[in-house]
């Protein structure tokens, strides 16, 4: 079955896109971090739709969803999007997977809402929020470039930043996350505003941004949804990840979810399902099936 576009409610008046990928059986939705989008677990769907629903959200400013105007991505607003999503659907028994802030929009649902979860699977994503954006030095700043010259170009970035995805995988992801400009080049499906050019312009901006008092708030928020999280939980995060600790996971998985256990992937940074794809998807299958 070719996946499907769909039209779903978003709060501050932003219409989001769903992709539905078929299947039967409960519904189990993703959510992806900043700089991505829907299709990155498109690698697991041929296994999950065996046994689920499957369907996968675009950000606000990802993919093919729109921009926000008022340049509103924090989680909260990300959270409010994907709780809205989940109620307009009318699910009772759903499944979440989130990566990074897709994952913070998941635990937050999660803390709301846990009459309504069947399981959920956070990939590097926590409530210990890092003060420093970004997970260090690391060449997929590359991949949020302005535009690139092709489709092709912009794949062998993807292979050179992440050199155990396979052709298939890249052409997909390629694919998904470019839109065709003009010219024959393509460009990032992503708010402008957060490539590189226009970064450098909003430096002064960032300047002012409190992120420390800003983390601190979010570390508070996000452990105390995390307690009110009852469902069985996978907390699967990236060795070599200066996002989620090996000590912030096992405290999660031992000190507050009930129902969780922790895996970490060697030799996997922040975006572990690209960092080591086979691996992730071994890891996910098992938890969910």
């Amino acid at each position: 079955m070719e996946a499907l576009n769909r039209d779903v409610p978003g709060v501050d008046g932003l219409t989001l896109n769903l992709v539905d990928h078929g299947g039967d059986g409960p519904p189990l939705l993703f959510a992806h971090g900043f700089g991505h989008g829907a299709h990155l677990f498109d690698a697991l769907v041929p296994a999950l739709r065996e046994h689920f629903h499957v369907l996968a959200l675009d950000n606000r400013g990802h993919g093919d969803s729109p921009d926000d105007p008022e340049f509103r991505y924090h989680s909260a607003a990300i959270s409010r999007d994907l709780e809205n999503v989940v109620i307009h659907l009318g699910h009772d028994d759903v499944t979440l997977v989130g990566h990074s802030q897709g994952g913070h929009a998941c635990i937050r649902f999660a803390g709301r809402h846990p009459e309504r979860m069947a399981r959920l699977v956070l990939a590097e994503s926590g409530p210990e929020i890092v003060a420093a954006s970004g997970d260090g030095p690391t060449d997929a700043v590359r991949l949020l470039a302005p535009s690139f010259a092709s489709r092709d170009a912009y794949a062998d970035v993807l292979g050179e930043v992440y050199p155990q995805l396979d052709a298939a995988e890249r052409e997909n992801l390629a694919a998904h996350f470019t839109r065709e400009c003009d010219d024959g080049s393509v460009e990032p499906k992503l708010d402008e505003r957060f490539l590189t050019k226009q970064l450098k312009k909003s430096a002064e901006w960032r300047g002012k941004f409190d992120r420390e008092a800003w983390a601190k708030k979010e570390r508070g928020r996000l452990w105390h949804y995390l307690e009110r999280v009852t469902c069985p939980t996978l907390v699967i995060h990236g060795e070599n990840s200066q996002m989620v600790s090996s000590a912030t996971a096992q405290r999660m998985v031992d000190e507050v979810l009930p129902r969780a256990r922790a895996v970490a992937l060697a030799g996997a940074g922040h975006t572990l399902m690209l960092d080591r794809p086979r691996e992730f998807r071994e890891a996910v299958l098992e938890f969910l099936l």
